[in-house]
């Protein structure tokens, strides 16, 4: 994590490899399930894996558009037993525990889906999100 927080971990290339990967374990822990292609079948694999084991997911729920992200992630908190929401500190004001928004830097996605970390995207609380795009709405319109 970007705590510093470390446990092992496997990485699988599609949402049905969870499965395999999952045998014998008591909890696990899928991050960021929208990225994957195959993302729409992950709501069965969770319902498969709550039979015999805890289930965490973390992800976003919203691109940086304030879209849903993917399908998976709104069919998953329908059904999940508990939402913690975690909070990121704001990038722009500092504000912390109040970043609630992605905010892609330097202009429009070229693609649907843009991975990228911290050189891509800002973390920041609704007021900095609402700021900082009005402000790319007036440059995308050459109005600054």
């Amino acid at each position: 994590t970007k705590g510093g927080e470390k446990w092992p971990s496997f990485e699988v290339e599609s949402v049905n490899d969870i499965l395999e990967a999952a045998d014998g374990a008591t909890a696990v822990w899928i991050d960021e399930p929208m990225l994957f292609e195959d993302e729409a079948d992950l709501f069965h694999v969770v319902q498969s894996l709550r039979v015999f084991c805890q289930v965490l997911v973390s992800g976003l729920s919203m691109t940086s558009e304030l879209q849903v992200f993917g399908t998976s992630m709104p069919q998953l908190l329908a059904v999940a037993d508990d939402v913690v929401w975690c909070k990121a500190d704001c990038d722009s004001c500092k504000a912390m525990h109040s970043a609630t928004r992605s905010f892609r830097k330097g202009g429009p996605k070229h693609a649907p889906v843009e991975v990228g970390g911290e050189e891509t995207y800002e973390a920041l609380c609704p007021s900095c999100w609402n700021m900082k795009t009005a402000e790319a709405q007036k440059t995308k319109a050459g109005v600054l």
